[in-house]
């Protein structure tokens, strides 16, 4: 009996040795799936990660293009009003005349034209000076806080040579 004692001591050795070998095997093949799983979702992550990263960059970009925008409203705003205010375009076009010397011949504001969501006002001035004076000018006008748009002019030599005739028409705008 000593004999099969141990024949069924080594035969339940053999079978606790495979079900702890077996155990030992799914155990670490469910580890190495869990890291697998694990590994799988890192680099999901990471990569959801980078996503959120690039579109919180591109959102950056765009705020700042936003604001940029908003800038170039309110300037257009402030060089574009809402009423045609032709008297005090005139008026600052008179100041002009007479900071620059120049002899005014006619100020005459032309059929306003719809462009788009804006209004254009042409208004032609015909005056004569002198061609630095007339240059002075024309360059103080394109300064002005109004937006004004020159869209047609002739200048024309006198026969001295000292002064000229201009014919100018420039576009104003309102919104």
């Amino acid at each position: 009996m000593d004999g099969k004692l141990k024949k069924l001591d080594g035969t339940i050795l053999l079978i606790t040795l495979v079900l702890c070998t077996a155990l030992a095997y799914m155990l670490i093949e469910r580890g190495m799936k869990q890291h697998r799983q694990n590994s799988q979702q890192k680099e999901l992550l990471q990569e959801r990660f980078k996503e959120l990263n690039l579109a919180t960059n591109n959102l950056e970009r765009l705020q700042v293009l936003l604001h940029l925008a908003e800038r170039e409203r309110d300037l257009l705003n402030r060089k574009i009003p809402d009423e045609t205010k032709i008297g005090e375009f005139i008026n600052q076009l008179d100041a002009l005349i007479k900071e620059k010397e120049i002899l005014l011949a006619s100020i005459e504001p032309l059929e306003p034209e719809k462009e788009g969501p804006y209004t254009k006002i042409p208004v032609r001035l015909v005056f004569n000076g002198s061609f630095l004076n007339v240059y002075s000018l024309i360059s103080e006008i394109e300064r002005l806080s109004r937006m004004v748009v020159m869209k047609k002019m002739s200048v024309i030599k006198s026969k001295t040579g000292k002064h000229c005739k201009v014919d100018l028409t420039v576009n104003i705008f309102k919104d």
